[in-house]
């Protein structure tokens, strides 16, 4: 009963934002130069790698003007990421032999988000806008693989955890984002427009020995449809 209340509240929800939104918006593009910002209370050396493999982005949404300069936005996305980092233990209490293990991440999520444009340029039909916005993501799908570097792969007791049945893994995100919007209206009824963003995770996963945050750039083209109110 209490899951039909809550499916009923969200469509009249979703109803009456579609009613009063004036514009429909779809972007698609990539997640890249991606750090994982690691720490491992065991090691004595941690350094992230900077990943530039491209990964999915894409986000469908509704636009909500509040001023001549502002407009409000709430939007969902389906986003896709990679990272890569590099940790030595030490193999004794003296640390004279170091394991080198490479971690690398991959990790799927579906959000939704609440954001706004602030139009700082505006040029005919250009303009140019400060964006920020914050999500709430969940993980789909995820894994985590090491590998040694300098040793046997054998001294690992696994070298692929699936993440979604990882308990120490945090599988919900809180992000910020904020970057640059360019649009161009092409007619009464669609405009165009571009978009970068840097994204980052407002709170670290933390274990007693881990503790990581991410990090990424997101690039991202689109459309916009003009609902005419």
């Amino acid at each position: 009963m209490k899951k039909r209340l809550y499916i009923v509240a969200l469509s009249m929800f979703l109803f009456s934002s579609v009613m009063n939104a004036q514009s429909f918006y779809m972007e698609q593009g990539f997640n890249s130069i991606s750090r994982v910002n690691y720490s491992n209370t065991d090691a004595v050396y941690e350094n992230s790698e900077t990943v530039m493999m491209p990964q999915l982005s894409s986000e469908i949404g509704l636009k909500y003007p509040y001023s001549e300069k502002i407009i409000f936005s709430m939007g969902l996305t389906n986003n896709a990421f990679s990272y890569s980092n590099e940790t030595h233990f030490p193999l004794d209490a003296s640390a004279d032999e170091i394991l080198e293990v490479k971690s690398s991440f991959d990790l799927a999520y579906l959000g939704m988000n609440l954001g706004f444009d602030y139009s700082m340029i505006e040029y005919n039909d250009w303009a140019l806008f400060f964006s920020g916005k914050v999500s709430g993501n969940i993980l789909t799908s995820g894994s985590r693989t090491d590998e040694t570097t300098n040793a046997d792969p054998s001294i690992l007791p696994s070298s692929t955890t699936d993440l979604m049945h990882d308990p120490s893994f945090n599988k919900c995100w809180l992000n910020f984002h904020y970057g640059l919007a360019f649009s161009y209206q092409l007619s009464d009824l669609a405009s165009v427009c571009s978009r970068y963003t840097i994204n980052n995770t407002l709170r670290k996963s933390k274990t007693d020995r881990e503790s990581y945050g991410f990090n990424s750039h997101t690039f991202s083209v689109g459309l916009i449809l003009h609902l005419g109110k």
